[in-house]
C-alpha cells in the first residue's frame, strides 16, 4: 500500500475502492495535471525518469512515489490490487492517430527466482492483472504538468485462464 501524503479520510477518492480510484482517475481526461491538481501546486521533479507518473502519484492521487514492487493500490474491495501506469502518446506524422512513445516497465524480474514459479501466482501477474493506464500527449517542448491526458484505460483479468498441458508445470513463467 502507498504512503499517503494527507490523511486518508481527506483524499478525494476512497483508496480501498477500485471504482472510486478509477472514477477519480477518469476526471483527468482531456485535462493537464496543472488543471486537475490544486491551484498553486508547484511541480518540482526530483525523480529523473518517469516524472509524469510521479507527478500523478504525488500531486493528483496524493501518495508518495516509490519503487515498491507491489501494486500501487492494494487491499481493495474487489480483492484484486490495482497498478497505476502512465505513458506518453506521440501523434503520427500527418496527425492521424497516436502511437506509444516508449515501452512500459511493469516489473523487474529475477530470472533465477521466477523460472519455476506458477505464472498466475507470481508477483508479476499480481501487478499486471489490473492496470490503470493514463495516456498523455507527449510533446517535447511542453512541461510534464502541461501535457494533456488523452485516455484513461483499465486492463484487467479477473479470471485465470485454463490451460491444458501434458506436464504438471503448465503455467510456468
Amino acid at each position: 500500500m502507498s504512503d499517503f501524503l494527507i490523511p486518508i479520510d481527506e483524499l478525494p477518492y476512497n483508496p480501498k475502492s477500485s471504482n472510486s480510484i478509477i472514477k477519480y482517475a477518469k476526471k483527468l481526461k482531456f485535462k493537464s495535471l496543472k488543471q486537475a491538481c490544486e491551484k498553486g501546486t508547484i511541480f518540482e521533479s526530483n525523480f529523473g525518469k518517469g516524472t509524469f507518473g510521479n507527478f500523478i502519484e504525488e500531486f493528483y492521487f496524493k501518495y508518495k512515489p516509490n519503487s515498491n514492487p507491489d501494486p500501487d493500490f492494494s487491499d481493495l474491495d474487489t480483492g484484486i490490487d490495482l497498478e497505476l501506469k502512465c505513458t506518453g502518446l506521440l501523434k503520427y506524422r500527418g496527425g492521424k492517430g497516436f502511437r506509444i512513445k516508449e515501452r512500459l516497465a511493469i516489473k523487474y524480474l529475477n530470472f533465477n527466482k521466477v523460472y519455476n514459479q506458477n505464472f498466475y501466482e507470481s508477483p508479476l501477474y499480481n501487478k499486471i492483472q489490473n492496470l490503470l493506464i493514463v495516456f498523455y500527449i507527449y510533446k517535447e517542448d511542453i512541461a510534464d504538468e502541461d501535457r494533456i491526458i488523452r485516455l484513461i484505460d483499465l486492463s484487467h483479468d479477473h479470471k485465470t485462464p485454463k490451460c491444458k498441458s501434458e506436464g504438471s508445470n503448465s503455467h510456468k513463467t
